[in-house]
């Protein structure tokens, strides 16, 4: 898969979106409600959308590619999107507050904590399933 053309999308947006935060920054101080102000809040808006649904597109590529071969493809781009395997725990919420109430622990479920506590295999709960996921994450766009 040639990532590059995507990237380079990525990177464009990325520089629109700096070049319109800073003509805004500018701006804004003196003319917040001008005209010109609120469409580039819009435009801004708009990129940044784009910017996130391209990133979106890329990740869930990546994992693609990973996946072919997870041994070899875990620097999928030129140190640009690398892949890291996230543990997740699944359970029905349900499920972990009935837990809780009998056990007298994460009884708010913080989701945090009960992941935390689900790290442990002794302290696992049976209902719980431990995985691993890929995970892509993409390095800061540099702008000349």
């Amino acid at each position: 898969m040639d990532f590059s053309k995507i990237l380079e999308v990525r990177r464009e947006l990325t520089a629109s979106i700096a070049t319109r935060k800073g003509i805004m920054q500018l701006r804004q101080k003196a003319f917040d409600e001008e005209p010109e102000i609120v469409a580039l809040k819009a435009e801004l808006q708009k990129l940044t959308e784009q910017l996130s649904t391209v990133e979106d597109l890329i990740r869930s590529d990546a994992v693609i590619v990973y996946n072919k071969d997870p041994e070899k493809n875990k620097n999928i781009f030129e140190d640009v999107i690398k892949i890291k395997v996230m543990t997740v725990f699944e359970y029905e919420p349900e499920k972990a507050f009935d837990w809780a109430k009998k056990t007298g622990l994460c009884l708010s479920l913080d989701t945090k904590a009960f992941k935390d506590l689900c790290k442990s295999d002794s302290n696992r709960p049976s209902f719980v399933k431990k995985d691993e996921e890929p995970q892509a994450t993409l390095a800061a766009v540099k702008l000349d």
